[in-house]
């Protein structure tokens, strides 16, 4: 093995987010493998929360950094917010900078590799400064206006490189962006190699492994189905819809239940509360007594493996759509929206189905038929757990990852 490189892993968060559980099978990925010559180090914005946890576990050095508050805080879900924010957060993060520069200098990292878009900002005003380069992991699907301009504007001035979670994500960064008045970004802000790489699961964590957990929380049979939905309670991943959904099949006379696994983990301003609207959504509905609020799982593989069918429900498009290749690795059954990422993983009829985004309706056929057809639902589970072996597997993202390194 040649020369040990150290990459920089500029981290916005320390919950575990989809973004954050991808970054740790990277970092897994890296330290299972040191004949690739990558040594991981992860710069936080703060000393707690479960990312922190997991480093410590796996044997990652990192270090804290703490950002100004109100820029740490700042959320594109709440813009006007978010504005005031920026303007409070100008006097701190000049000594921010400052100290982001020297560290980096006394590191001495190869690469910068952020995760986020607030770091991705950062990291292109300090990267030329600190003398590292910075690879953007693109994980977000941007619509047109400041934020898109802005990135595209630093990431062509500083030079940085960039990688996407999926073709969806790599367009929504290319597309022609129109700002004020019309005015169209010059072309050469547009001529970007986006490069794919796919996240992947480790196939030993994530497998079939049914168990009964929410049978035995409801108090109901073995043969009852689980619908369920995980991930972070953020507005856009359609919890509403789901709940609707679950409301509409209870009334048509469907015996399942349903299960909301995750909680409200994000720092910024804009998903306050959320978690507190669902359940009042569901008693003004009454149906509290099918719907179950699990909060946040430490083991997604465990709670998916509890469930007969796994909704995703997102009301935006989906950047990647981790979840899904959860359900697809665990061999249970898929009804997801047709949009983002999500079209790039699921191959309708053959390995789930799928339905518009934001049809309650469409939502509620579609969980309806797998819920009266147990071979359907098998043979979805069957060939999802194949589409996943091929394509998302933890060593082809470790792999691919590492290629892009190289080229460094």
């Amino acid at each position: 093995m040649g020369r040990v490189r150290t990459i920089c892993y500029y981290a916005v968060a320390t919950h575990l987010g989809g973004g954050e559980r991808s970054l740790l099978d990277l970092l897994r990925g890296l330290k299972k493998k040191p004949e690739l010559g990558y040594n991981p180090w992860v710069l936080l914005p703060k000393a707690d929360g479960p990312l922190v946890e997991h480093l410590v576990s796996i044997g990652v050095d990192y270090d804290v950094l703490p950002l100004p508050k109100a820029f740490f805080e700042m959320s594109r879900g709440a813009p006007l917010v978010a504005f005031q924010q920026g303007l409070k957060s100008v006097p701190g993060m000049g000594i921010y900078l400052t100290k982001l520069i020297l560290l980096l200098r006394r590191k001495k990292p190869a690469l910068i590799h952020t995760n986020a878009i607030k770091c991705h900002a950062l990291a292109a005003v300090v990267g030329p400064s600190s003398g590292v380069p910075v690879l953007w992991h693109l994980r977000d699907i941007l619509p047109n206006g400041p934020t898109l301009w802005t990135l595209r504007a630093l990431q062509r001035a500083s030079q940085v490189r960039v990688i996407a979670n999926s073709r969806a994500t790599a367009d929504s960064y290319l597309k022609d962006a129109q700002i004020a008045r019309g005015i169209q970004i010059p072309r050469f802000l547009k001529e970007v190699e986006v490069p794919i790489v796919y996240n992947g699961l480790d196939p030993e964590k994530f497998q079939r492994l049914p168990n009964r957990k929410f049978h035995e929380l409801f108090k109901v049979p073995n043969e009852t189905p689980m619908v369920g939905i995980l991930g972070v309670l953020a507005r856009w991943k359609g919890h509403v819809e789901f709940i609707e959904m679950a409301a509409r099949l209870i009334r048509s006379g469907s015996q399942a239940r349903f299960v909301i696994i995750g909680d409200e983990i994000y720092d910024t301003v804009g998903e306050n509360g959320y978690g507190s609207q669902l359940r009042d959504q569901v008693r003004k509905l009454g149906i509290q007594d099918r719907v179950l609020f699990t909060g946040f799982t430490h083991d997604p593989a465990e709670a998916i493996n509890g469930l007969d069918i796994l909704v995703h429900a997102s009301i935006k498009p989906e950047p990647f759509g981790r979840v899904v290749i959860e359900a697809l690795a665990c061999g249970v059954a898929v009804v997801a929206c047709a949009a983002g990422g999500v079209l790039e993983i699921i191959q309708d009829k053959e390995c789930g189905l799928l339905y518009t985004p934001g049809d309650v309706e469409e939502m509620a056929e579609k969980v309806a038929l797998l819920e009266a057809d147990l071979s359907e639902r098998m043979k979805l589970a069957e060939n999802g757990r194949m589409r996943f072996l091929e394509k998302f597997t933890f060593d082809r993202y470790t792999q691919a990852v590492a290629q892009q390194y190289d080229k460094f």
